[in-house]
């Protein structure tokens, strides 16, 4: 099936000759992710090494198909085409943009002492318009954390848009997304179903991690979290953040996801807020 999707949609096939001086710098749940240059080193790519058959190949093809749509989206992170090493075992290597700061997390783990507020204003900026021009187009995320979200150049990236890996598929498995998951779809007898109104949860998180530099709860990301959260704990307002940026996270992870504002009213609040 993706050979077939690439040949159909004319993906741009490259040689893997054309890259040098490539270096892993990570293994994720696709596979092995590599640095690399082309063009004698004017240009840097990561190429990331996927087996289509353990992955979910209709989700990654509609992952890809949906950073075509958003190319030209300076907050997505672009895709180029594809290495086919040895298509008849399902080997390929996705070429992709790369972010030289790596994650929002290890960003702002690194920078924050020098971050201004008029910095943590501009990623989350960034943050908040991304999500609301996703559900502009009715794309719900579900796994926003500062893991998923790139920076280059001090610019956010969404690092993708579904989870594809088979084991990865069922995203209330996996703990790392607790402290970012919307306490309702935890509840007993809530079906699980993602809505627009889980992101916002996220992205209020989101804006607390952004005005912290610290990930959610110290990263704990137990279950015995999750019951707390259930019951209303969250972290706390950080010294000194503005008054109405922390207001406006706090509604965005209210409980009750009736009270917490479309991404909509997120981005206006934001930018009224930046130029006060």
């Amino acid at each position: 099936m993706f050979d077939n999707w690439i040949n159909e949609r004319n993906i741009k096939c490259f040689d893997i000759k054309e890259f040098f001086e490539s270096r892993e710098i990570g293994d994720g749940s696709l596979g092995k992710a590599f640095y690399t240059n082309k063009n004698l080193g004017t240009r840097s790519f990561v190429l990331k090494s996927i087996n289509v058959n353990d992955i979910i190949v209709e989700e990654l093809v509609n992952d890809l198909e949906m950073r075509r749509k958003f190319n030209a989206h300076v907050n997505i992170l672009k895709f180029y085409g594809v290495v086919k090493c040895q298509p008849e075992t399902g080997q390929y290597l996705l070429v992709m943009e790369y972010a030289n700061s790596g994650a929002l997390r290890q960003y702002l783990k690194e920078k924050f002492e020098k971050l201004t507020w008029d910095d943590k204003y501009h990623l989350a900026t960034q943050l908040v318009t991304l999500i609301s021009n996703l559900h502009d187009e009715e794309i719900v995320h579900g796994y926003l954390n500062s893991n998923a979200l790139l920076v280059h150049e001090n610019t956010l990236k969404l690092k993708f848009f579904k989870k594809v890996n088979k084991k990865d598929r069922e995203f209330q498995t996996d703990p790392s997304m607790y402290p970012y998951t919307d306490p309702n779809l935890f509840k007993i007898n809530v079906t699980p179903l993602l809505d627009k109104k889980n992101d916002v949860y996220s992205v209020g998180i989101l804006l607390w991690e952004i005005s912290s530099g610290k990930p959610p709860f110290g990263d704990n990301c137990s279950f015995e979290l999750v019951i707390k959260i259930i019951n209303g704990y969250r972290e706390q307002i950080i010294p000194n953040t503005p008054v109405d940026y922390s207001k406006l996270y706090t509604e965005c992870w209210d409980d009750d996801p009736a009270k917490r504002p479309s991404m909509c009213d997120v981005v206006k609040r934001i930018i009224d807020e930046r130029q006060n």
